[in-house]
């Protein structure tokens, strides 16, 4: 019928604002799937923030600001749905991301890091577009969390936005939060499910607000994991 036809595009079309296309798919043809009413899974959370970008647009004419932001989000929400991840929200300059919800993989931490490097390697290419044309580069902050999450949409009767709350929503904040610009930084829940596969360090652990224990952190070595012709080491 149209009125089903109809539902069915509009449900579509809220999917793709946050999954890739391939996700949207599976989900419209197992519905039962996914349960976006609200449930406990485990989720890997990554957070990614602009350095400095708020006192550097100041300098900006506003339409080159948003310019400068289209074209970041562009570029990382592209990889974000080439890499099978979940678009939570766009955060100002930051965005946040989500790995295992609505659908969980087998390869959803690994994803997530493949991800936060690329995103560096994403940032370093558009730095040098920007810079031929006389513009400051940018560096960015990324941290990556694992562990249990509320999921759902979550929101007022006038709009609801799927999303996840909770502990591990926090630390992954809280990492990109103390990212210097060009770092990635990772919990110790998310290295676990690396198998080392990515060069790193160990870093002091962090404090975090709520939680007894300080959170066990490794810096991931991005500039030498990734492919020499994209990366550029980040105090270029």
């Amino acid at each position: 019928s149209h009125e089903e036809l109809a539902r069915r595009i509009i449900e579509r079309q809220a999917l793709e604002r946050f999954l890739s296309p391939p996700i949207v798919e599976r989900i419209l043809a197992n519905p039962h799937q996914v349960h976006l009413g609200g449930e406990n899974q485990l989720a890997t959370v990554l957070f990614a923030d602009i350095r400095g970008f708020t006192r550097m647009s100041e300098n900006l004419d506003p339409p080159r600001v948003v310019d400068l932001l289209n074209e970041f989000f562009t570029q990382m929400t592209d990889l974000l749905f080439e890499n099978g991840g979940t678009l939570d929200k766009y955060l100002g300059d930051g965005i946040m991301a989500l790995f295992g919800a609505p659908i969980a993989r087998v390869d959803d931490i690994p994803q997530a890091v493949k991800t936060a490097i690329e995103m560096q390697c994403a940032l370093e290419r558009l730095n040098n577009v920007w810079m031929a044309r006389g513009q400051r580069p940018l560096r960015m902050g990324i941290g990556v969390n694992t562990g249990q999450v509320t999921a759902g949409n979550i929101g007022s009767t006038r709009r609801m936005d799927y999303t996840v709350i909770g502990d591990a929503v926090n630390v992954a904040a809280r990492l990109c939060a103390h990212a210097a610009g060009g770092q990635i930084l990772i919990s110790e829940s998310t290295f676990r499910g690396l198998d080392g596969s990515y060069p790193y360090k160990k870093l002091e652990p962090i404090r975090v607000k709520g939680k007894e224990l300080p959170v066990e952190t490794y810096e991931i070595l991005w500039a030498e994991a990734a492919p020499r012709s994209t990366a550029v080491p980040s105090s270029a």
